[in-house]
């Protein structure tokens, strides 16, 4: 999966866009920017696309790295609100 199916796919999926309302998203450019590569190593994330799920204090709840279907996403994304 590249960014594109991550970011046309994946997250406008219906079963994933019922969750989404529940996080901020933010998007890095770990192959741009230094930093952003950076916050990404910080959580283990070293290949991409990924999908990074921190709590409020920046503690690692979910990472999904590569092609994962949506579905997982989604199935992962409510788990996390249960926590």
């Amino acid at each position: 999966m590249d960014c594109c199916s991550l970011e046309g796919r994946t997250l406008k999926h219906a079963k994933v866009v019922e969750v989404l309302s529940e996080f901020v998203l933010v998007r890095l450019e770990p192959l741009d920017w230094e930093e952003d590569a950076a916050f990404g190593k910080r959580f283990g994330i070293e290949e991409y696309p990924a999908i990074l799920l921190l709590d409020w204090q920046a503690e690692k709840k979910l990472g999904v790295i590569g092609d994962v279907p949506p579905e997982d996403v989604a199935k992962g994304l409510r788990e996390a609100l249960t926590r």
